[in-house]
């Protein structure tokens, strides 16, 4: 349920959600194995013309996606898988310009398009700091358990090279150092996707940060995921908060006075503007309002008899909601006695999902 109160929730469309980004970069992980897979397969058939590719994958792999990602940013404003996700990357600003931004939308992405320089910056961030990560990581691996083999494969040599010199600082570097390094950054990453995702920040990455750049959507791709999410979820009605609060009062005031009696009917029955709208045939879908009091029942607004929760957290009678989703509540029937055609009576749907799915609230 907090993923329909998010989706409900006000949000900038622009702006793509921490779960796509993460799925984007799963994506983007994958490329490497992938690639490299498919390399050793065809280096055991022709090992004299791929082994020494395959030795230097790492090195090729990085060399070929500064290419492809420069071509990328260049053309699409967004890097290779990004560009699958209808993402594109652009400047951030210090501050938000709502007003420009409505008024003038193409000339201010057009103003906050990425420049030569950004996209350097950005090819650093994609491809420069994945391929070092890569190899400290390596180097980390192989270098680390030469400590428990004794002093004397920690020790540098007596009158050593610089090569030997350099090595013995990596290595101890590797072994002391990069640990903690690698520890602070998972924890910053960390902190800025809790930041991105609790909307206080702009960036999920600090590197993002640190080279001033956001992502915002080229397509109605969170959309489509938002409705293909709801599509399939089974929750039971019918409480809507907007519509006139007391709808099935008419009925216990049927009799009691005439005076007034159009102005009570009218605000029984609920308006079509206000009403879901159903995805098929757009029909408007017949709701109920909530109560004032809840201990009352919402359907049949009286003390509640046998309680059923559903999943939406609100409280029914369990025959109430028991007709209510089989579209047989005296209630739904008196109301489409004469709308046959014109409205839905909600069996068998929930008006949370129609809400979603279509905007209407």
């Amino acid at each position: 349920m907090e993923f329909m109160t998010a989706l409900r929730g006000s949000f900038d469309d622009q702006k793509p959600s921490l779960f796509e980004l993460i799925s984007e970069q799963q994506l983007n992980s994958l490329l490497p194995p992938t690639i490299r897979y498919l390399l050793t397969v065809a280096t055991q058939r022709y090992p004299r013309y791929l082994l020494r590719a395959l030795n230097s994958f790492d090195e090729l792999y990085a060399l070929c996606m500064l290419v492809v990602e420069r071509h990328y940013l260049k053309t699409r404003g967004g890097s290779f898988t990004e560009h699958f996700y209808g993402l594109k990357r652009e400047r951030a600003l210090h501050a938000e310009i709502p007003r420009a931004s409505a008024s003038a939308p193409h000339i201010v992405r057009d103003t906050l398009k990425l420049t030569t320089k950004d996209v350097w910056m950005n090819l650093a961030v994609m491809v420069g700091i994945p391929y070092l990560k890569r190899k400290l990581d390596e180097g980390y691996e192989v270098n680390a358990p030469r400590a428990l083999l004794g002093a004397a494969y920690t020790q540098m040599p007596p009158n050593p090279t610089w090569k030997q010199r350099f090595l013995h600082y990596y290595r101890w570097f590797l072994r002391n150092v990069y640990p903690s390094v690698n520890a602070a950054y998972y924890f910053a990453l960390l902190s800025f996707n809790l930041a991105y995702l609790f909307d206080n920040s702009k960036y999920h990455n600090p590197f993002m940060w640190l080279i001033n750049t956001r992502w915002w959507h080229a397509s109605d791709f969170a959309k489509q995921l938002s409705r293909k999410a709801t599509e399939t979820l089974d929750l039971p009605p019918p409480v809507v908060s907007g519509l006139a609060s007391k709808g099935g009062s008419a009925e216990k005031s049927k009799g009691k006075e005439t005076a007034g009696g159009d102005e009570a009917e009218a605000a029984a029955v609920p308006a079509a503007e206000t009403a879901p709208i159903a995805t098929p045939s757009l029909l408007p879908i017949f709701t109920v309002p909530a109560p004032e009091d809840s201990a009352l029942c919402p359907v049949c607004e009286e003390p509640i008899a046998t309680p059923t929760a559903c999943q939406t957290g609100i409280v029914y009678c369990y025959s109430c909601i028991h007709r209510w989703a089989e579209g047989m509540h005296p209630k739904q029937e008196d109301f489409m006695a004469d709308k046959e055609g014109k409205w839905e009576s909600g069996q068998g749907r929930d008006q949370w999902e129609s809400i979603l799915r279509e905007g209407s609230f």
